[in-house]
């Protein structure tokens, strides 16, 4: 196993707590966005939910800030925010920064059990040159995203 290739995520029962809470505040957030009824609302609610994960990934994980928890994240959202990682992958100030870990969970609670963001993220970047996106061997939950 190589371990120097990997994330380096730390937890301890603070760090849980935080994310627990966090968690928390962003099912409220999908409950009120799923009994909006106003499609304009619905869209700006799904927007707010994945800037605030975006930033809590920002907060959390300032040390490894090429490890992403999607979790509660819309598929769309994801989608945008990971092609700007890539693009930032293959600008000449990160080149030698060439590994991303998204943590994309393995879908049990996505519609009917299907990935659908650990789908996506494999679908975008399969084929690309100089790139390799795959699940991981030893966590099914975990999408790497490598270029070179």
């Amino acid at each position: 196993m190589d371990f120097e290739s990997r994330p380096l995520i730390l937890f301890n029962l603070e760090c849980h707590e935080e994310q627990r809470k966090f968690y928390d505040t962003i099912k409220m957030m999908h409950e009120r966005r799923n009994e909006e009824e106003n499609p304009d609302e619905r869209e700006e609610l799904t927007g707010l939910i994945d800037n605030d994960i975006i930033n809590w990934n920002e907060e959390l994980y300032p040390e490894a800030w090429n490890f992403f928890d999607t979790h509660f994240m819309s598929e769309e959202g994801l989608a945008m925010y990971a092609e700007s990682v890539y693009d930032m992958m293959t600008d000449d100030e990160y080149m030698g920064v060439g590994r991303f870990t998204f943590n994309t969970g393995r879908g049990i609670h996505s519609p009917n059990g299907e990935p659908a963001i650990k789908n996506r993220l494999l679908k975008m970047f399969q084929g690309r040159p100089r790139c390799d996106v795959r699940i991981d061997e030893y966590n099914e939950g975990l999408v790497i995203l490598e270029r070179w």
